[in-house]
């Protein structure tokens, strides 16, 4: 997804921040990747458009927008993460632990797993995204 139909400048000055030449193009370089960018992925792509920018302004930012739920991170196969523009639309990942293979699956289908967690253990699960490892059928 891309995160120009988002007004991002409004949505980090309504959580206090601004949007800098940095954010903006860390942003970019996610959009660029086309979804579960490595954090060493949204570097090259950055430093494509400006070598000012170091590996640790990446992860900052990286990390900044997911605590604003601007991107979204998930563990690959590897245990790293990747990320992606978050959208309006919730999605959840299931990853092969063999062969890797990423599928998307919609964010309705863990919503009765998530009302029963809060019903049986007063517990309300805060996953816009989530991902689940295991099998698929050509690995399993």
């Amino acid at each position: 997804m891309s995160h120009q139909s988002l007004d991002l400048p409004s949505l980090l000055r309504h959580k206090g921040y601004r949007m800098t030449m940095q954010r903006q193009l860390v942003l970019d370089a996610v959009c660029e990747a086309g979804g579960n960018a490595t954090p060493e992925q949204v570097y090259e792509i950055v430093r494509r458009s400006s070598a000012a920018v170091n590996r640790t302004t990446v992860y900052r930012t990286l990390s900044l927008l997911q605590s604003l739920n601007l991107v979204n991170a998930t563990t690959s196969q590897g245990g790293h993460y990747c990320y992606e523009i978050s959208d309006a639309q919730p999605h959840h990942h299931l990853i092969c632990r063999d062969c890797g293979t990423n599928l998307e699956i919609p964010g309705d289908l863990a919503r009765p797993f998530f009302e029963e967690v809060l019903k049986e253990y007063e517990f309300q699960v805060d996953a816009g995204h989530l991902t689940l490892h295991g099998y698929c059928l050509d690995c399993s």
